[in-house]
């Protein structure tokens, strides 16, 4: 068992089409048409699992740079996607985040390597993405500014599981269980 990392430039479920994963923790499936039907395609099960924090990163001369993120103010900017390969899953991430009535401008900025994410312009654009990623590449740079809040409140998406089933293999159905119970844990919905 290995825990892998994203792997740029890859379609998201190329470990299953390859046999080299079991279990996957991705995006809500049931949210996304498109995963949903290239995971039911390759006989993979899947199931709603709890949240992952997202951050949004913007050029610190951006005009919402200097203040309070809001979910009004969000719905004028433009967002960008930096893959090709994630972009339709973020054209629907995105709105659901910011949620209401809102219809943001989702525009694809193709970045070609992780290497390039140090060094990409954002522009006059915002960026919304999982945390991780986004402090890493965005919280580092002085020409950069994140915010973890919107409205003062933290910014999460809804995660899933992808797995194969009937692999025979109990440490499968054992590793389930836990991301289960450990991921579902930091669901705000989650009963503690």
């Amino acid at each position: 068992y290995e825990f892998v990392l994203y792997e740029w430039g890859r379609p998201l479920l190329h470990r299953f089409v390859h046999d080299e994963a079991d279990i996957m923790v991705t995006y809500n499936v049931r949210e996304h048409r498109l995963l949903r039907s290239e995971a039911e395609g390759l006989g993979l099960l899947h199931e709603s699992l709890g949240v992952e924090h997202c951050s949004v990163a913007m050029r610190a001369d951006h005009p919402l740079a200097g203040k309070a993120l809001t979910r009004e103010a969000l719905c004028s900017a433009t967002f960008v996607v930096l893959s090709a390969n994630e972009f339709g899953y973020w054209k629907t991430i995105i709105p659901q985040i910011i949620g209401g009535s809102c219809e943001p401008d989702i525009r694809l900025l193709p970045v070609s390597s992780m290497v390039n994410m140090e060094i990409v312009d954002l522009q006059d654009n915002v960026l919304l993405c999982m945390s991780k990623m986004v402090h890493q590449f965005f919280g580092v740079r002085d020409d950069c500014v994140v915010f973890d809040l919107i409205d003062g409140k933290p910014i999460t998406m809804k995660t899933g599981l992808i797995y194969r089933p009937n692999t025979g293999n109990e440490n499968v159905e054992a590793a389930l269980s836990a991301l289960r119970l450990g991921l579902a844990a930091d669901s705000p919905d989650a009963v503690r």
